[in-house]
């Protein structure tokens, strides 16, 4: 019996010390690591560290490191601009995984920190469109001698799936309402509609012409002359360095030697962005704004967070509503700061997280930040704030609602299974997955579309100080670049997250150097990420190429339940790198 005590007294001192090492480590990781700031110091921008719109863990390697947002990029750099301490900054963009409206927001920081007088320098290995974007903000721009540039445009080239459905017997029941809605055209037809390859079209012109525009202002060159070099597409380092596209040739040895001969070879004197906003407790003021982030598709339930395991994010209505509701009954809480990255998803989900906005803003200052893509159901949840604010580049509207539903009838009869059924009720056989919805079904799920169609179209109309006609020109499913939102008044202004919180403050009569940031949804700790470790789904065990191909039907999945519509967007813009 002795020994049993004694057994028993080791275990539980084991596991005492155990949950003890553990919560050290998640106090380690929430808390960051602290540095001080030298004098002469340097600001090195290394993109290829994750910058992801929530922080969160990087588990690889059996080793766990602390992941710093894209928020604290851009305070650190802007907080540095005006510190003494700083005197110049390097950019490094060699796999760097920022989307276009990032990039808007970092490059309006990178500006903030040139107007104070520091230079600025780029070194790049090789670059595509999307890394010499942000290089072009440098004042001297370095190339390795052997690195290229690569021009390869952009492009939308979805796989369509109809010519699959009808080869397998698949069909397809659709209710759409707006005639640029398209959400379904990549399972069910072959190619674009006119409408919709025609608002696309004008989308992707947005994109191109501002990237063409930034890099002639940046590089002193024409809108013609950047033009051409996109046509020739593929620069050697000595090319690029003849046509003004980079300053000089070095190997990365040598930029090296550069910035360690600013510093006087003192390491200490290098400090990353997210860590001097830490160490200058950039994110830390006593007065309070809630950044509540909505990041992903859609849909009813709870949200899910990536872990540092692997897993997406996603918005659920019943999170991210009490995220919401939690920072309007704070009392430290003045002023409330929506981030939203989504395409859409669940409409009814949308409207729920809708109302919480409306509630919110009848108590403190709501605001609205967009990154990369704010669309449908994204643009949903946005348009009762009190002011909306995206960047040039941000991908919203696509005002507009859509009901699909598969049938495999035609499929079942080709491997042989039949099925009989018993029915009490017209219309107790409309998702019936081996028919299609026969005429009653439809006539009483397009009622149901055209509801939400007047209500979606009527909040927006409200919530934007929009007459329901000028409204309606907007709708019908269009998507629209930032700068078009902007001027056709879907959105107030172009502006990154660091400037809609510095709004948000203003609003709250709150001295923007006076404010400290609260997260929601509260992000989870290692341990409740431990606890919920689960074996990885299927899908993450398919290879990425074939992943790729099927996302959007996977996407369109996770958000599907039977007989609710969809307020979605789910093409994507490739930049081809």
């Amino acid at each position: 019996m002795k020994k049993v005590l004694i057994i028993l007294a080791i275990v539980l001192v084991v596991i005492f010390i155990m949950v003890a090492l553990l919560m050290h480590f998640q106090a380690s990781f929430r808390s960051g690591s602290s540095h001080k700031v030298h004098k002469g110091s340097v600001m090195t921008v290394d993109l290829s560290n994750a910058y992801p719109e929530r922080g969160g863990y990087d588990f690889k390697g059996f080793k766990f490191k602390r992941k710093s947002n894209f928020l604290q990029l851009i305070k650190g750099i802007e907080a540095a601009a005006d510190d003494d301490d700083i005197t110049a900054m390097t950019l490094k963009t060699r796999g760097m995984t920022l989307h276009f409206a990032q990039l808007d927001e970092l490059a309006g920081a990178i500006a903030k920190f040139k107007e104070s007088g520091k230079p600025v320098y780029a070194y790049l290995e090789s670059a595509g469109m999307s890394g010499y974007l942000i290089a072009s903000m440098a004042d001297s721009i370095f190339l390795t001698p052997t690195g290229d540039l690569y021009f390869l445009g952009m492009g939308i080239a979805p796989m369509f799936f109809g010519g699959t459905s009808e080869k397998l017997g698949i069909g397809w029941d659709v209710i759409q309402l707006g005639d640029f809605k398209g959400a379904a055209e990549q399972l069910t037809g072959k190619k674009f509609s006119e409408q919709f390859r025609k608002t696309l079209d004008l989308l992707l012109d947005g994109l191109f012409d501002g990237w063409i525009s930034n890099i002639a202002a940046r590089r002193g060159l024409t809108e013609d002359e950047v033009r051409e070099i996109v046509d020739y597409g593929l620069f050697s380092a000595q090319e690029a360095l003849d046509r003004g596209l980079v300053d000089g040739l070095e190997y990365p040895q040598d930029f090296k030697e550069r910035v360690m001969n600013m510093v006087e070879d003192d390491d200490d004197r290098l400090i990353g962005p997210a860590t001097y906003a830490s160490s200058r407790d950039a994110l830390d003021g006593k007065k309070k704004i809630a950044v509540i982030y909505g990041l992903g598709s859609i849909h009813s339930g709870e949200s899910e967070q990536k872990n540092p395991f692997g897993g997406n994010e996603s918005i659920g209505s019943a999170t991210l509503s009490k995220a919401i509701d939690d920072a309007v009954e704070d009392e430290d809480i003045e002023a409330i700061v929506l981030r939203v990255d989504s395409p859409g998803g669940s409409a009814l989900a949308s409207d729920i997280i809708w109302k919480s906005m409306v509630e919110a803003k009848k108590e403190k200052p709501v605001v609205v930040s967009m990154g990369g893509i704010a669309a449908s159901g994204g643009y949903y949840i946005s348009m009762a704030a009190d002011s909306i604010f995206c960047d040039p580049n941000t991908i919203t509207g696509s005002i507009g609602v859509i009901f699909l539903k598969p049938h495999f009838g035609e499929l079942y009869s080709k491997i042989g299974i039949s099925i009989d059924s018993l029915y009490r009720g017209a219309l107790a056989d409309a998702f019936a997955s081996y028919k299609g919805m026969d005429d009653d079904a439809y006539a009483a799920f397009r009622r149901s579309i055209e509801r939400i169609y007047e209500d979606f179209t009527g909040k927006a109309a409200v919530g934007r100080g929009l007459e329901r006609d000028s409204l309606e020109k907007l709708a019908q499913g269009r998507i629209w670049h930032g700068t078009d939102a902007r001027d056709n008044g879907l959105i107030d202004r172009l502006a990154g997250l660091s400037e809609a919180i510095d709004v948000a403050a203003k609003m709250a009569d709150v001295d923007p150097e006076e404010v400290g940031i609260t997260f929601y949804p509260a992000e989870k700790g290692f341990l409740e990420f431990a606890f919920e470790l689960s074996a990885p789904g299927f899908i993450s065990i398919i290879p990425e190429p074939i992943r790729e191909i099927i996302a959007p039907a996977v996407e369109i999945e996770t958000m599907y339940r039977p007989g609710e519509p969809l307020a979605i967007m789910p093409f994507r813009v490739n930049i081809i790198e």
